[in-house]
Formats: C-alpha cells, structure tokens, sequence
C-alpha cells in the first residue's frame, strides 16, 4: 500500500533539531574534568584575590613573629611555651602553601579541579578547628560565626559549589561536623560541661 509507505517513511525521518531559546543555555555539568582547567567566574576570582591578601599576610605573621607575651603568660613549663610557638608556625607553614597556590590560580585566572577541591577541604578544615574551640552558644555566636575562615568557606560554597566533585563536598561538611562534635568535647572536658 503506498499510503502506509509514506507514513511509514515520514515516521522514521529524523525531527529537525530546534536550538534552544537565546534565554537558556546548557547546564554547566557538576565538577570540573579532570585535567581541565575552567576560566573563573568574577566574583570567585575577587574573593581569592583578597583570600590571597589575607592568607599571605596571617601566614607571614604566623611564620615570622617571635615568642608572644600571651604565651608567656597562658604556659607555666618551657615546653608549654615551644609547643604554641610550633603550632603557630605550623600554621603559618599551611596558610603559605594555600597563599602560593592562590597566587598561581589569580595569576592564570583558569581553575582545576584538585585546585578548587584543595581550596574546599583546606576551608573546612579550618572551619572545622575554629568551631572546636567556639565559646558556648549564647547570643554572641553569631559574632563566632563572622571569624574569617568562616566567611571564607560560606562565599567559596556560594561562588564555586558547583566546580567541586559531590565527594569533595561531602568531606568539607563532615570536617565542619566533626567541628562542631568536637566543640561539645572541649566544653565538657576543658570548661566541666559549661
């Protein structure tokens, strides 16, 4: 039957491809490529920027000051005193290492993945040690909440959430957690449950 020919041949013609509206675009696909590198958003640029400025001047800070006079004064033993200046210096050491890596991210204004996951899990490493040692919640919190490190964590979570593997994340926030789990550790053992 020629009729049911046509009609079978007009079924199996292809559909024209019809381009999307000049307001959509495609999705950006969740995480960066491994061994890409992708051209970074203003704002995330703007924010590393003073993250740079910020980091390298606490990292020198850390490294290079001498013995403070609140050391003297919080540690009663020699080895007291030496372990806050190591740790101090420790510090200083990892906040050097991110303030290089930065400097190499804003000088080619390009992104990698371990980059970017780098930068996540460092954030929430530290937001995780600075909600440790958090005073008890009462209503200055909020004043806790507005330290750097965790400014920090919340504008890369808004500027670049979508450039990190869901894996990476998922570590970021247990070291958040684990922060918070630790806290209610150091006020029943240091403060007696205060």
């Amino acid at each position: 039957d020629p009729r049911s020919a046509s009609s079978t041949a007009l079924l199996n013609e292809p559909l024209p491809s019809v381009a999307p509206p000049p307001h959509q675009t495609a999705p950006r696909p969740m995480a960066i490529p491994h061994g890409h590198y992708v051209s970074m958003p203003v704002m995330l640029w703007s924010l590393l920027l003073l993250e740079l400025i910020y980091f390298t001047a606490k990292a020198l800070h850390a490294y290079c000051c001498g013995l403070r006079d609140v050391w003297i004064r919080m540690c009663a033993t020699k080895m007291g005193k030496m372990q806050l200046w190591l740790y101090s210096m420790t510090h200083g050491v990892a906040l050097g290492v991110v303030a290089y890596m930065l400097w190499d991210i804003i000088g080619n204004v390009k992104i990698s993945r371990i980059e970017i996951e780098v930068l996540f899990v460092a954030h929430a490493a530290w937001v995780g040690v600075h909600l440790s040692f958090i005073g008890p919640p009462k209503w200055p919190l909020f004043k806790g909440l507005c330290h750097p490190d965790v400014v920090a964590l919340v504008l890369l979570s808004i500027c670049a959430w979508d450039l990190a593997r869901w894996g990476c994340l998922l570590l970021s926030g247990l070291f958040v957690l684990f922060g918070v789990k630790r806290n209610f550790e150091c006020r029943r053992v240091i403060s007696e449950g205060k």
